[in-house]
């Protein structure tokens, strides 16, 4: 049997089983022991993409999103849209990339922003909260980070993203330090997102 890994920088790590014909029992058993092991990390056995299966979920439940990125720079709402039928869940989004735009155009609190910063988790969450209430959606995403080359300290280094995403009002929170080049962090970023949208679900 031959195992191998494909990290990819979107799709995430990837892990691939070949056999021969003759011997697809050990494949099987290989597939139960990769189950096992992995556990609640691995969300589907099969070709399709954790943001595929997102969306294919939201479109069959009647789950309404809207999405607040920073960092990302409009790379999550343009992975959604590349799903037909999306326009029936997805409410709309904004890019609000200065610390201005979050405030006059999202309504974060300037306090927010002076006292834990753009990229933080308060920042992230109330992005999310507002982005939901403006577009009237179920869900609300905010995603807020530093993708470099520069802008990081010690404090807050390059790689550093928060996200939030509102559920009607519960609020769930991930950090992440990512490496890799800009577009390589960027990239993690929205699988991120559509991995803690998983858990939201």
């Amino acid at each position: 049997i031959k195992v191998s890994t494909m990290i990819d920088t979107y799709v995430g790590p990837t892990i691939r089983l070949t056999v021969r014909n003759e011997e697809i029992w050990r494949l099987e058993r290989m597939e139960k022991m990769i189950k096992e092991r992995v556990g609640e990390y691995l969300y589907n056995v099969g070709d399709k993409r954790i943001d595929e299966l997102m969306v294919e979920r939201m479109l069959k439940e009647g789950i309404t999103i809207s999405i607040a990125e920073s960092c990302t720079g409009g790379l999550v709402a343009s992975t959604l849209v590349n799903f037909p039928g999306v326009s029936k869940i997805f409410k709309g989004g904004v890019i609000v990339y200065s610390n201005e735009s979050k405030a006059e155009v999202l309504g974060v609190d300037r306090k927010t922003l002076e006292k834990f910063g753009a990229v933080s988790e308060r920042t992230a969450m109330e992005m999310a909260s507002n982005v939901r209430e403006k577009f009237k959606s179920e869900i609300g995403i905010g995603v807020t980070g530093i993708a470099g080359p520069t802008g990081g300290t010690s404090e807050k280094p390059i790689g550093l993203v928060f996200f939030a995403i509102d559920r009607e009002g519960q609020v769930q929170t991930r950090r992440e330090r990512f490496h890799g080049d800009r577009n390589t962090i960027r990239m993690r970023a929205v699988y991120s997102v559509f991995d803690l949208l998983r858990k939201v679900l």
